[in-house]
């Protein structure tokens, strides 16, 4: 237990003095700086990036299934060089005088077996596939702090929205209630009027958790701490493209990563 608590707080110390470093001097932050900061503290594109370079060893292992293992046993026996045997009395009489060496070399050549070739081929494809994941681990990372961007540029709008309104609200409940000390409204109408009012703080303070949830996750996208401030600069929308529906569908059958994975697998499992 003693050991898990130190690590969290290490675990966090680390992490506020990251996003402290990250974020120091470097507010508001404009899109293409939430990105560059997601692609490089990112903890699951991190783990992407080893998964990739284990791929591109396993590779490298299973091409050395190709080179020769040669195994060298040598066996050494000793013996009386003259052996004799005893045939009268004291007479000895040597049987022979020959010397044995016994020593054996043995190649062994797993080129030749047809699973060594398919491990390799099933290692390259998915080394090449660990490189499409990559490419599309970046590119998902990327849409997904876009879209976080901007929800947190739509929340904050949209809570300057209904605290204006609660404000408005507010003002003519008080109104109202002048109005009904004198006599001019009945009670219903300025239960009304505070119902609205309450409605309408209501939906700000619902607004407001939203936009710091949203910041959180975006946060969290970027490598950095949740509970951290974070303001963002003003940036318009990114621009519709040109293009025909056609041409996009085809570059999107041509150049997705998750197509081309797909393809890796079709060849693993052929």
């Amino acid at each position: 237990d003693g050991f898990r608590e130190q690590h969290a707080e290490q675990f966090q110390a680390d992490l506020d003095q990251r996003t402290a470093e990250a974020l120091d001097g470097r507010m508001p932050l404009t899109l293409d700086d939430c990105i560059a900061m997601a692609l490089e503290n990112n903890l699951a594109l991190r783990a992407t990036a080893i998964d990739r370079e284990l791929a591109r060893l396993d590779k490298d292992i299973a091409f050395g299934n190709f080179l020769p293992s040669v195994m060298l046993n040598a066996s050494v026996t000793t013996w009386d060089r003259q052996p004799s045997t005893q045939m009268f009395g004291a007479l000895a009489t040597p049987m022979h005088d020959q010397a044995l060496r016994d020593i054996s070399i043995d190649f062994q050549m797993p080129v030749v077996v047809p699973a060594t070739w398919f491990l390799y081929s099933i290692r390259r494809h998915q080394a090449q596939m660990s490189e499409w994941t990559w490419d599309y681990a970046r590119q998902m990372l990327a849409l997904r702090v876009t879209a976080g961007y901007y929800e947190c540029l739509a929340l904050r709008d949209a809570e300057r929205a209904f605290e204006a309104q609660a404000a408005q609200a507010q003002t003519i409940e008080g109104e109202m209630r002048e109005w009904q000390a004198e006599g001019l409204l009945a009670p219903w109408q300025l239960t009304q009027a505070q119902a609205n009012t309450l409605a309408r703080q209501a939906q700000a303070h619902a607004t407001q958790r939203e936009r710091v949830r949203a910041r959180a996750d975006l946060l969290v996208l970027m490598g950095l701490s949740p509970l951290a401030e974070l303001t963002l600069a003003e940036q318009t929308p990114l621009p519709d493209t040109d293009k025909a529906m056609e041409d996009l569908v085809f570059q999107a059958l041509t150049q997705h990563p998750e197509l081309h994975i797909a393809d890796r697998q079709v060849a693993v499992a052929q």
